[in-house]
């Protein structure tokens, strides 16, 4: 549960991060216009920071960024803080030693050995598990400070007195400012000059019939919340110097431009007061005097073109911000998931064609020994002869690596990729195909991971297969999960008419996966199996991985393999 609101609160400060950097920009081209307008806007990035709904529109000014939870696997794993806390220190160390594999994680839930069950994670699935507790230790941390600086300020109180309804005296603070919420009260330095009172008293009523002291509150929460993000202390900062300015010119023209002067002389002697601005949500004062004098200096009555101008770039501003941009699911012809397309040209010799739409995978970040092998591959190419380079049946950049289990696999390639056969006990562990070993000196092994790297200018990762094999009785199963380093539709396999009897069926995983089930009924096999067979394929997408789920038996074991695909399917 707090994983998933701490991903929400991420993916809502990325967002807000590009609003953000919008107003600071809308705020420079209205610096000539009143500042209410500029004071506005912050309440779009307050409503960014605070609300994680949002409309979609066909203009927005909004990025579309990708979900902070698409590449976070960890959601229902039992995890412990002193666990993640491990996690992230052995990450620390890994990325110091020029590393950032995954990390094995043990979890609070017992295994069937009686140990702990252990999970992996990327080092960014790290960072958002342990960064999870960071973040609530740092909101503990600025409202405990508020907490206790409010108090702090209660008692410094102690003795005030009455200047008239809802306005107090106190002799031991140096600034006047704003304490309360629902009955707001203004307090004043026993040293303040009866002139400047009047003005001084005048700005915070201001501040209370504008409810301000109520939105400072809102945002001081906002600012706790997202007090990871940088730029939203930028945004804070601004939003309260805007906030003063306005209600310093609100003051001004309820009053007359004559009080300039005198007002702007309140303001420098009190300069050198202590700031309240940022001690406690629940009271405010007189903050950065010297920006507000320069603003009070450069004041004009606006003109109505003016207002009219800076209304329609805020409202126009605030409108694109309010917005999300629409989200594409396909892009053009693109799109996820398994089809067949059936290609025909004479009926004995008309084939059956899957094919399957993946998108793209970060493969760039993978583990430096898939880095080194690709090299080495690459370096073994290139030191071959043109006759021995046609001689040779080794294609450069493709290579597997045999392994086991699949944690170890998940290691070895740098890239957390589910096996939802793996938590299934009802199940066998075979090799890849689900035969047993002849030889117990060299067992089969259970995970083959093929690491495609074919890209002869590039020679970058393209994609990368791993393959785990399985059996029930005598059933063989296996299951392959690809992901692909770009966006990318291609033929997966074909069944030619004639030599098998096929079908086609839809299904769905419990997650809600679209899976594609093709039959094949083969007969007279002269292929790696021999004889009479019956195979049924499942495949799906989720996320960027491609899964094929392929259970073969004896062709009289073709109701056992149609029961067991269906029980796999329903298991993840």
């Amino acid at each position: 549960m707090l994983d998933r609101i701490f991903m929400e609160i991420l993916d809502m400060s990325l967002q807000a991060s590009a609003v953000i950097g919008v107003v600071i920009i809308a705020r420079l081209l209205l610096r000539r216009a009143p500042k209410i307008f500029s004071y506005a806007l912050w309440s779009v990035v307050l409503l960014r920071l605070l609300c994680p709904v949002s409309i979609e529109a066909p203009i927005s000014l909004v990025p579309n960024m990708e979900s902070v939870s698409e590449s976070y696997t960890l959601q229902n794993e039992n995890i412990s803080i002193l666990s993640a806390g491990a996690a992230a220190y052995q990450a620390i160390g890994d990325a110091l030693n020029g590393g950032l594999g995954v990390q094995h994680i043990h979890t609070d839930e017992i295994g069937e050995e009686g140990m702990p069950k252990i999970v992996t994670a990327s080092w960014g699935e790290v960072w958002i598990l342990f960064g999870q507790y960071v973040w609530l230790a740092g909101i503990a941390g600025l409202l405990l400070y508020s907490a206790v600086t409010y108090v702090r300020l209660r008692k410094k109180l102690i003795g005030a007195l009455p200047l008239g309804e809802n306005i107090y005296l106190a002799d031991h603070i140096d600034s006047p400012f704003v304490l309360g919420i629902c009955k707001p009260k203004i307090y004043l330095p026993s040293a303040l000059g009866e002139a400047e009172r009047g003005y001084i008293i005048a700005h915070e009523q201001q501040h209370i019939r504008r409810k301000d002291h109520i939105v400072k509150l809102i945002a001081y929460m906002a600012l706790a919340l997202h007090w990871f993000n940088p730029l939203v202390w930028v945004a804070y900062i601004l939003f309260c110097k805007d906030m003063e300015m306005s209600c310093d010119e609100g003051v001004i023209r309820k009053m007359g431009g004559h009080i300039r002067a005198d007002y702007s002389a309140s303001l420098l002697n009190l300069a050198t007061g202590r700031r309240i601005l940022a001690v406690t949500p629940l009271a405010f004062g007189e903050g950065d005097p010297k920006s507000r004098i320069q603003n009070l200096a450069k004041w004009k009555r606006p003109l109505p073109w003016v207002i009219a101008l800076s209304l329609l770039v805020c409202l126009t501003t605030a409108g694109c911000l309010l917005t999300d941009p629409i989200t594409v699911e396909n892009d053009g012809d693109f799109s996820t998931g398994v089809s067949v397309v059936e290609t025909s040209s004479k009926e004995d010799e008309s084939k059956l064609t899957l094919q399957v739409s993946v998108r793209k995978t970060d493969l760039s970040k993978s583990n430096q020994l898939l880095a080194d092998k690709i090299a080495a591959s690459w370096a073994w190419y290139d030191s071959m002869t043109p006759a021995e380079r046609l001689a040779s049946s080794r294609i450069p950049g493709i290579f597997h690596i045999d392994i086991d289990p699949w944690l170890a696999c998940e290691e070895v390639i740098g890239l957390k990729i589910d096996n939802p056969l793996e938590n299934v006990d009802w199940i066998t562990k075979t090799g890849y195909f689900g035969g047993e070993s002849q030889n117990a000196d060299f067992p089969v092994k259970h995970i083959k991971a093929t690491v495609y790297a074919p890209h002869r200018t590039e020679r970058t990762l393209d994609r990368i297969s791993i393959t785990s094999g399985y059996c029930r009785e005598n059933i063989r199963i296996t299951l392959t999960a690809m992901v692909c380093a770009d966006d990318r539709t291609f033929p997966i396999g074909s069944i030619t008419k004639g030599y098998a009897t096929y079908a086609q069926a839809e299904a769905f995983t419990v997650s809600g996966n679209s899976v594609l089930i093709i039959t094949e009924d083969r007969a007279n096999n002269l292929g790696y199996y021999n004889g009479d067979w019956y195979d049924q394929e499942a495949c799906w997408v989720d996320g960027n991985v491609f899964y094929q789920l392929r259970v073969t038996g004896d062709k009289e074991d073709a109701q056992q393999v149609q029961a067991l695909v269906q029980k796999l399917l329903a298991e993840f």
